[in-house]
C-alpha cells in the first residue's frame, strides 16, 4: 500500500494506493466534504496509479462517495476496497476536462 498526504489548513486529505490497481481518497474539509463540517470523512474509490489516478463510480462498494464516516468506518471501507478484484473493463470516471 502506498500513501500520500495533502495537508490545508483544517482539513485531511489522504490518498492510499493497493496492489490491485485501486485507491481511496480520504477527506474531512470543513468547506467541501460530506459530513467535514462535523469532523466526518467522505471515501471516494480511485484506479490508477500514485501518479495518475481517477475516482471510479461503478464499484460493489459504492457508486458515489462514501459520506459521514467515523474513523473506524473509514479503515473498514479502505479493507473492502483493498480485497476488490483487479480491474479487466472500462471505467466510468470523473471527467476533468484534460
Amino acid at each position: 500500500m502506498r500513501t500520500s498526504n495533502i495537508n490545508h489548513t483544517n482539513s485531511y486529505h489522504k490518498i492510499f494506493h493497493f496492489s490491485n490497481g485501486y485507491g481511496a481518497s480520504v477527506l474531512c474539509n470543513p468547506h467541501s466534504s460530506y459530513g467535514g463540517k462535523h469532523g466526518y470523512f467522505e471515501v471516494a474509490v480511485i484506479h490508477g496509479v500514485p501518479s495518475e489516478w481517477r475516482i471510479v463510480y461503478d464499484t460493489p462498494i459504492t457508486e458515489d462517495v462514501v459520506p459521514n464516516l467515523c474513523f473506524s468506518e473509514v479503515g473498514e471501507i479502505l479493507k473492502k476496497i483493498e480485497k476488490l478484484p483487479r480491474r479487466v473493463k472500462n471505467e466510468k470516471e470523473i471527467d476533468d476536462g484534460n
